[in-house]
Formats: C-alpha cells, sequence, structure tokens
C-alpha cells in the first residue's frame, strides 16, 4: 500500500554537546565546521503529527545572537 499525507523530514542533524552523537552542538554550530549553522528541521529530535513550522521559528530566533557572534569575529 502506497503511504498517503505530506512527511515531514526531521532529526537529520542531530544537535548535542558531544561530537560522537551528533552534528551540530547547541548553538546549531558545526562540530567539524565552526563557520555552519544548521537551520531547520534536522535539529528537532522529535515531532508530534503537527506542523513543526513554530519550533522552527523558535529555533531560529534562537540561533540570532550564535550567528551574529560568529559574522563579527
Amino acid at each position: 500500500k502506497e503511504s498517503q499525507g505530506a512527511g515531514l523530514i526531521i532529526d537529520t542533524s542531530r544537535m548535542g554537546r558531544d561530537e560522537r552523537g551528533s552534528v551540530v552542538d547547541p548553538d546549531f554550530r558545526g562540530h567539524d565546521h565552526p563557520d555552519l549553522f544548521s537551520l531547520g528541521s534536522g535539529t528537532i529530535a522529535t515531532s508530534s503529527t503537527a506542523v513543526p513550522t513554530p519550533t522552527i521559528i523558535g529555533l531560529m530566533v534562537r540561533v540570532v545572537e550564535p550567528v551574529l557572534r560568529q559574522s563579527r569575529a
């Protein structure tokens, strides 16, 4: 049977402090590439059936300061 509905791809760049088990740190900065910030649904570990857009927006608001600090460095 063919799956129906739109799926949302999340958790493709797990967030964490340990680079052995995650891709980005809590500031969304890549462990291997400190100038790379991963913005989007990839850092959301789980999701309900609701659209994650408000959560994504909240995460993006949170990342503004680290990105600005990096751009001023």
